[in-house]
This record gives C-alpha cells, structure tokens and sequence, in this order.
C-alpha cells in the first residue's frame, strides 16, 4: 500500500510493505511501516530520506536512509547515501546493518541505466553488493519494462530481510525482470 503527495519543493510518501515468512516452522506475517521523503534544492539537485519501523522481527525494527543526488554535465546523476537497518536479534539485542551507498545513472533516449554498490558492514564482518538496473519507457513516465541483474544482498530490498543480520554476508546473485504500469 502506498500514498504519496507531491509539492513543489519535493515529495513525501507512506507505504505498508506486507511481509509472510515460513520456514522451520515459524508462519509469521508482519507489516512495515515507511514514511520517504523527496526534497528538491534545484532543478539539478535533490535528496531523499525515509524511515521505517516495523514492530515484528520479519522486517527490521527501524529502516532509515539519506541519500543525496546531484545530476552532472551530460545529464548523468550520481548519488551518495547511507542505510541503517536495526534488527532484533533472538536474544533480544539489537544488532545493526550499516551500508554506504553511491549511484552513476544515465538516461539516454527512452532507456535509464543505473549502477549502484552497497559497502555493508555488520558485527560479524562485511558485505558488498553491487546492481546495474536498465528501464526503458512506454507511452508514460511510470510505464517502463526493467532489468536488474546484481550480486550480493542489497538494503533497499525487503524480501532480504527476513534473514536478519545475518543475511548481509551471504553471496547471491539475482537477474530480476519487471514492468511498470
């Protein structure tokens, strides 16, 4: 679920994002609740910030992210930000998920490309994730088919809570196809 309200210096939104986790006989659901912000400086610059909570141990417990864009000569973007996770841990301690993050993005024509590293750090070590993502747009601004293919877990992405902490030094890697309408 998601609500969003656009002004003329930026945007703010609300979204639930619903989470089922089943496995070794745990069936929990859980909810997370997120408030993001978009504030606009100029016409070249902009940043984001959100913050999530989420009172259940399937997401984690705060979520929150800064992150600041600057678009360049040529109209490439590049961004850099932090993310904080907290989670819970089953001792009830809280054990936090820290990642650096910058972005270098491009639009040419209808197709957007995007690459974007996370540099996490946890109690237990580190982490390092990295995604290029391509859209191309349809007829409207919110209609585009995308591609992602990445490696590693990255922050911004929900499903990967439900491992915890720990799940930030496993190796993966995704090839992700979608589209937007």
């Amino acid at each position: 679920y998601c609500y969003e309200r656009i002004f003329k210096t930026g945007s703010i939104m609300g979204s639930v994002t619903t989470g089922h986790y089943m496995a070794d006989g745990v069936n929990q659901k859980s909810n997370q609740y997120t408030l993001e912000g978009y504030r606009i400086f100029s016409d070249r610059s902009y940043s984001l910030i959100s913050y999530g909570y989420s009172p259940d141990p399937i997401f984690p417990r705060h979520r929150i992210g800064l992150e600041y864009f600057k678009v360049m000569k040529n109209d490439w973007e590049a961004s850099a930000g932090i993310r904080y996770l907290s989670f819970t841990d089953e001792n009830n301690k809280t054990q936090p998920v820290q990642s650096f993050t910058m972005s270098l993005s491009k639009y040419f024509q209808k197709w957007w490309v995007s690459f974007r590293p996370y540099f996490t750090t946890i109690t237990q070590g580190s982490a390092n994730s990295y995604s290029l993502t391509t859209r191309y747009y349809l007829s409207r601004p919110n209609n585009y088919l995308s591609v992602e293919v990445a490696t590693g877990l990255s922050p911004d992405d929900p499903k990967n809570y439900a491992g915890g902490y720990r799940a930030y030094v496993l190796k993966g890697t995704r090839f992700k196809v979608g589209i937007q309408q």
